[in-house]
């Protein structure tokens, strides 16, 4: 599978993410974060990245069955952390899919440094967006 089909694999999970929340879900979770503060879900983004990697390897059923992941504030927490993992996911395969292409098209080495480092660029550009809903953010950005 191309880099491209796997960037768009990650779009159609966070699709399934986002249909899983109810607009009430969505409410909540603006005013969690907003009481907890960016810096606040950051921390407790990064002192959850492995259950945030088992939520997005899980299947909609997965998530359902289990026990640790029932509790409301826990369940959006995860799923807003694991939108954020997939936003930054999708925006490296996307970026691996533009070397990808200019790979099968012959670029020279020195060339490919050059846009790779033009990709890097993007990314860093593009920052790490904390809120990955639709609608305003609830840290004021």
């Amino acid at each position: 599978m191309s880099f491209h089909k796997y960037a768009g694999a990650c779009t159609e999970l966070s699709k399934e993410l986002l249909k899983s929340l109810t607009p009430e879900d969505v409410d909540e979770l603006r005013t969690e974060l907003a009481s907890l503060g960016r810096r606040e879900f950051a921390s407790w983004y990064f002192r959850h990245t492995e259950e945030v990697k088992k939520y997005v390897q899980a299947t909609p059923s997965q998530r359902i069955r289990r026990k640790a992941w029932q509790d409301s504030k826990f369940r959006l927490l995860l799923t807003g952390s694991a939108l954020v993992y997939l936003r930054a996911a999708q925006s490296v395969l996307s970026n691996a899919a533009t070397c990808e292409d200019l790979i099968s098209h012959g670029v020279g080495y020195r060339d490919l440094a050059s846009q790779t480092g033009d990709q890097f660029r993007a990314l860093m550009s593009e920052g790490f967006h904390w809120w990955p809903l639709p609608g305003d953010s609830p840290f004021g950005d």
